[in-house]
């Protein structure tokens, strides 16, 4: 598990490459709204803004907390977050390039 912190002022995290089914925690230090999450496609990414963990990537049919990002496309995942919630959790099928910014309103 790795956790990156935004700083107050910032904007978000630099591109980094996930590793399977290592849980990643990405907290911002200013009350941010909105957050955008980047990922090149490499794997699967399951994105939770409420504090939980996606289960299993690969639990057909099972009810998730979970935004999914999927392997083999660029994707971009604009998501709102909850009333004072300023943390996000990525999980991975392998490794991908991901990136997470405030998005602006």
């Amino acid at each position: 598990m790795t956790t990156y912190t935004v700083s107050a002022g910032h904007a978000g995290i630099e591109p980094y490459t996930t590793t399977a089914s290592q849980v990643d925690t990405i907290t911002f230090t200013d009350n941010v709204n909105n957050v955008q999450v980047i990922s090149d496609g490499g794997a699967e990414v399951r994105v939770t803004i409420d504090g939980t963990t996606s289960p299993a990537i690969g639990s057909a049919g099972a009810s998730s907390p979970a935004y999914r990002m999927p392997a083999g496309t660029v994707s971009t995942l604009d998501i709102p977050l909850r009333a004072s919630v300023d943390t996000i959790k990525l999980v991975s099928s392998g490794a991908a390039v991901v990136s997470v910014q405030q998005k602006l309103s």
